[in-house]
């Protein structure tokens, strides 16, 4: 069976609409609409099942089929298995006995989350991966957080490596970022730049 592709994004050119006005024009009669971000949540992936449907009713079709979330895909689970043992591989015996793996995942509001499955999604997701690479050390932190005044989740990223040099014997940190299908802007500057300054900082 073979399927086309149609791309649509959130907050640039094309957009979600535009990506069902394709497929409206094509004729395509049923679609499966999948977000790539593994986690759901109504705060955030909900509007782009929301938009995608909305345009796609205003057209009288296609239909779709909305993939919510995919969390505990074996694919996505093994993938990242697959990635910390080769990085792991890198190290000598003392080394990964020294390491902590540190997944990260965006933040959200707190009190936005009462019965939202994103936060239990996520540590899921993040103890699938650990049993399946055969982690014994790893913790999950959350990056992103809003400049509000409410509460959203944590512990935020930084704290976390911050901690890790205030520990007795300084555990070296790996971060993989779990939320994500793809690099952005956002997280190469808290991973790449902000959490590796901090970690040059206090000998992490």
């Amino acid at each position: 069976t073979s399927f086309k592709s149609y791309v649509g994004f959130k907050h640039i050119h094309p957009f979600i609409e535009d990506a069902v006005e394709s497929m409206h024009a094509d004729g395509i009669e049923k679609a499966i609409s999948i977000i790539m971000a593994p986690h759901y949540s109504a705060l955030s992936t909900q509007s782009y099942s929301d938009r995608a449907t909305k345009a796609a009713e205003n057209l009288g079709m296609p239909t779709l089929v909305t993939i919510s979330s995919w969390y505990r895909q074996p694919k996505f689970i093994a993938y990242w298995a697959q990635r910390i043992r080769a990085m792991l591989s890198l190290m000598s015996a003392a080394e990964r006995q020294q390491t902590i793996v540190l997944f990260s995942a965006h933040s959200l509001p707190r009190q936005t989350l009462v019965a939202d499955p994103y936060p239990q999604q996520v540590l899921e997701s993040a103890r699938l991966i650990a049993a399946a690479a055969g982690l014994d050390n790893y913790e999950l932190a959350w990056q992103s957080a809003g400049r509000t005044s409410q509460s959203w989740l944590g512990p935020d990223i930084l704290s976390v490596t911050r901690q890790s040099s205030e520990r007795p014997k300084k555990k070296k940190l790996s971060s993989s970022t779990i939320i994500f299908a793809s690099d952005n802007r956002e997280i190469r500057y808290e991973n790449d730049i902000a959490c590796s300054d901090l970690t040059e900082k206090t000998g992490v």
